[in-house]
């Protein structure tokens, strides 16, 4: 028999031992994997019978989870609505805004005529300016001859 102080001492190594935490863990995963898919078959996506033309041969078919939730599909639809409301609301924005645009263009040209008709009665009156002045000055040449 070894003494004590011959046990501390001693060479021999324990035999080996695997780890087991990646046995575990891949244990636990694949638990977890099948509870979801357990949990995803039975109650997400409601499986349901269905049999052939004949009669005869069961297919059991998954239905998405769109299909079974009534939610998700009222949601959708109001989505859709509201889409389609945004859509005619920017149809008939654009349809104001050509409406505006048009009519813009019209004014523009009515102050385009309106301003060249302008710049005819400022030529106008220039020009009649000038004969006024050229009259006066006749008449005051008349005046003065007369007297």
């Amino acid at each position: 028999m070894m003494t004590l102080d011959a046990v501390a001492t001693h060479t021999g190594r324990e035999p080996w031992r695997p780890n087991l935490a990646p046995l575990y863990s891949l244990i636990t995963l694949s638990c977890l994997l099948s509870g979801y898919f357990l949990v995803d078959t039975y109650f997400f996506r409601e499986p349901t019978p269905k049999y052939a033309d004949n009669g005869t041969t069961f297919i059991l078919r998954l239905r998405t989870p769109l299909d079974s939730s009534l939610p998700i599909k009222h949601g959708g639809d109001r989505l859709i609505q509201a889409i389609s409301a945004v859509k005619q609301q920017s149809e008939e924005l654009k349809a104001d805004i050509a409406e505006r645009l048009s009519e813009e263009r019209r004014y523009q040209s009515a102050l385009a005529a309106f301003m060249e008709q302008l710049d005819d009665a400022e030529r106008m009156i220039a020009t009649l300016k000038v004969e006024v002045a050229s009259l006066q000055h006749k008449q005051s040449n008349v005046h003065r001859l007369a007297q």
